[in-house]
């Protein structure tokens, strides 16, 4: 194999790991406390090209799901380009647990708790006011490999159509989370939205973590390009 197809294979690894990621139902729940360690997470140190440096990657790559109840559903990608897999919620495992209402939150930062209810269709939903918080349940704990972090992404038609989305925007779940994931969604329109069961509300991302040292420095740091001004990003020349 050539430098180049070397370096190529290298640059293209991570996005092979991501699509090629299963997930898997188990039977028991997921313990606290030390895993079996499939590999150390990835640490980098010193001055290191990301595009060329040799990471170490975790052998275990399979993401193992706990159902919290029969109406939680494994989940699975799209297609085999799909980098995330879907996200659902779970309003009937709560119905299932005598739990008849959920938290919510208002504009104001009120705390309410929603009527779960049933439609003439029979579908299951809670009804957010506009600018209306919730903490969704999704029924699952997912067994995130050492190495790995799970991330929670919006979903662009449902915050599109709907105007539904992440309070936080994007959720990190480290590896050693072992509670059930649940969504922090927000009516961000000026209607009233109803949130169904089993609907996809967010999306998955299995991700490679990488670690660092941190070293303490005494100067401030240098600029490295003409660029001035910004606030982390484009900035102006």
């Amino acid at each position: 194999m050539t430098t180049e197809t070397q370096t190529e294979v290298l640059e293209t690894k991570e996005v092979v790991e991501t699509t090629e990621q299963e997930t898997k139902e188990v039977v028991e729940k997921p313990k606290r406390g030390p895993k079996a360690k499939s590999a150390e997470p990835t640490v980098v140190t010193g001055d290191v090209n990301l595009k060329t440096a040799k990471i170490q990657e975790p052998e275990t790559r399979g993401l193992k799901v706990f159902k919290l109840n029969e109406h939680t559903q494994v989940p699975s990608y799209g297609t085999k380009a799909s980098a995330c897999f879907d996200i659902r919620v779970n309003l009937k495992g709560e119905l299932d647990a005598g739990n008849t209402f959920v938290t919510t939150f208002t504009k104001q930062n009120q705390t309410i708790n929603r009527k779960i209810e049933t439609d003439n269709e029979g579908r299951v939903f809670v009804e957010l006011r506009p600018y209306e918080r919730l903490i969704a349940p999704t029924g699952a704990i997912f067994d995130i490999p050492e190495g790995f972090s799970l991330k929670v992404h919006p979903r662009s038609g449902t915050s599109l159509k709907q105007g539904i989305n992440l309070i936080n925007q994007e959720a990190v779940i480290d590896a050693d989370f072992v509670e059930e994931l649940k969504l922090l969604l927000v009516n961000s329109s000026e209607a009233y939205v109803k949130i169904y069961h089993d609907e996809r509300y967010a999306q998955g991302e299995l991700q490679v973590v990488i670690q660092t040292d941190f070293e303490e420095i005494t100067e401030r740091p240098q600029q490295k390009t003409d660029r001035t001004g910004g606030l982390g990003h484009t900035g102006t020349k």
